[in-house]
């Protein structure tokens, strides 16, 4: 695989690459659109009374601010935070990028998740996850990136990482 461009825009991060295969070649375009809003509501139950459904809607308390986290990063620091990362030549460097972020914000589950979607390598993957995990606000939610692994050796990392 050979990366042609990587492009950070108000609208999203577009990537495009080159994939070799024996005697094939394909060009393949990657978007990630950004995210309209991070909304913290969530739809819930669903009840049944005589016959009729009703949708209820509750709002979810925004995150708790861990102790070790100077401040919680809103959609405008995400944003500034995805574009630098996008805006790196190598995965490495994105991670870097990240760690530097990481030194006086926290994210939410959610937000690592958008950002673990630059990644190409597994490896740099779970190593953007092992970066991350002590800066999350939602710790209780943070088991469920493990669905962005698919190799059984970072899957298993992931795992012990969590106990």
């Amino acid at each position: 695989v050979q990366t042609i461009s990587r492009q950070a825009g108000p609208t999203g991060w577009n990537a495009l690459y080159i994939v070799q295969n024996a005697d094939k070649e394909d060009t393949v375009s990657v978007l990630i659109e950004a995210p309209s809003e991070m909304a913290i509501e969530a739809q819930t139950a669903r009840t049944q009374k005589d016959s009729s459904i009703t949708t209820a809607q509750t709002k979810v308390a925004a995150p708790v601010k861990p102790n070790t986290c100077k401040s919680v990063a809103g959609m405008t620091e995400f944003l500034r935070l995805r574009k630098l990362m996008a805006a790196q030549q190598t995965e490495e460097a994105m991670t870097e990028q990240a760690r530097k972020f990481m030194r006086n914000t926290c994210i939410s589950t959610d937000q690592a998740k958008r950002l673990s979607d630059l990644y190409l390598t597994e490896k740099e993957r779970y190593a953007f996850f092992d970066l991350v995990y002590p800066n999350i606000t939602d710790p209780d939610r943070f088991p469920e990136l493990e669905k962005q692994l698919t190799d059984t050796y970072y899957i298993n990392r992931f795992r012990a990482m969590l106990r």
